[in-house]
């Protein structure tokens, strides 16, 4: 398996669903997930997320979605 490649991939995903939401949530929010995106936490910045949308009871767009179904099937590929 080549590692950098899936890192790369979820780094893409992960930063495409948060830049679509950055502007709904709050920065510290942002901040933290972009932290753990940076630092390759791919899990903890989805599980993130997924939590802040949620706790404003906002519904991830379209794009959102997407890109985090595709990351949560590349963490997770027996399925989450």
């Amino acid at each position: 398996m080549n590692y950098q490649k899936l890192w790369e991939q979820l780094q893409t995903l992960l930063e495409t669903a948060l830049n679509q939401e950055q502007t709904r949530l709050p920065a510290t929010d942002v901040s933290k997930i972009q932290h753990f995106i940076d630092h390759r936490e791919y899990g903890l910045a989805w599980d993130e997320l997924a939590a802040a949308l949620s706790e404003l009871k906002l519904t991830p767009n379209e794009h959102t979605r997407k890109a985090m179904h595709e990351a949560a099937s590349l963490m997770y590929p027996e399925g989450r």
